[in-house]
């Protein structure tokens, strides 16, 4: 999904969709008695989303370092 494309009206439908597919599984669970499971709609992916799951990633690694002084990370 591009965020250029992304408005707050493509937002509000994206919520939408979300909803129904919700109650669509939903329904589908009663009558079948199978717990359904629901993919959400795609969004844009932002610069600060991909910057936000970076630090998560690197907190994480300090983290695993200083718990873990002997156990090198694969990525570095």
């Amino acid at each position: 999904m591009d965020p250029r494309t992304w408005t707050p009206v493509r937002a509000a439908l994206a919520d939408v969709a979300d909803l129904l597919i919700g109650i669509r599984a939903s329904l589908e669970a009663q009558r079948t008695g199978k717990r359904q499971t629901t993919q959400p709609m795609p969004r844009p992916v932002l610069a600060a989303d991909r910057l936000a799951e970076t630090d998560r990633y690197r907190r994480h690694q300090e983290r695993v370092r200083l718990l873990l002084p002997n156990v090198t990370s694969p990525g570095g």
